[in-house]
């Protein structure tokens, strides 16, 4: 891809990694990503050199603790000195905005693929009803369950994310020690209604709707 060969691992298991992140965005919205996927830069994802594709993993900012949990549906970054390039919405979660870079650490949760995800706790998959979604939902974020123990987040994270176009995001909530599992901003009602649906269909019913600013 643009001049470069890159070796592919068969597995994405036990990976982990350290180095510098950068970020991609507007210059590269709606291009075609090396999974065949247009390029999202609301997206939570990022570009990998030899990750399989869609490959789910967890970059966490050395400095400041911060996480996020992004698919790898693109190859690079084309930067020698840097390990992953993130979406601007994953480097937003980050607060890399501004440094441009930060030393990150990656760590593989998993890969989907269609009709096979992991398993998660079955008392985090709440009823909601898509038709119930109102006509104007302006950045919404649909939360699917909260836990104590990280692991129990990242579980249903890597469940749902076979059956919504975004990558699942975990939210530490340090004041009520809880992890939450979201998905979003959706800013229209069709496509939240979409995600409910595909949710629904997956066994994944989503707990709570939350209408919230970026």
């Amino acid at each position: 891809m643009r001049g470069r060969d890159y070796c592919t691992l068969d597995s994405a298991e036990g990976f982990r990694e350290r180095g510098t992140a950068s970020w991609y965005g507007s210059m590269f919205h709606g291009r075609d990503t090396a999974s065949g996927e247009p390029f999202d830069m609301h997206a939570l994802t990022a570009a990998h050199p030899y990750l399989p594709l869609h490959t789910s993993v967890r970059v966490s900012d050395v400095r400041t603790g911060a996480t996020v949990v992004v698919k790898i549906n693109d190859r690079g970054p084309f930067a020698d000195d840097r390990v992953i390039d993130l979406s601007r919405a994953a480097a937003q979660r980050l607060g890399m905005m501004d440094s441009g870079t930060t030393e990150v650490t990656i760590e593989a949760l998993g890969t989907t693929s269609a009709g096979k995800v992991s398993s998660a706790d079955p008392a985090a998959d709440p009823a909601a009803d898509p038709a119930a979604v109102p006509a104007t939902v302006p950045a919404s974020f649909v939360q699917l369950g909260a836990f104590a123990e990280r692991a129990n987040a990242d579980a249903l994270a890597l469940r749902a994310q076979a059956y919504v176009s975004q990558v699942p995001d975990i939210e530490h909530d340090v004041e009520g020690a809880l992890y939450r599992v979201r998905v979003g901003p959706f800013e229209s009602a069709a496509s939240l209604r979409a995600a409910l649906e595909g949710l629904a269909a997956a066994g994944l019913d989503a707990r709570t709707v939350r209408a919230m600013s970026r």
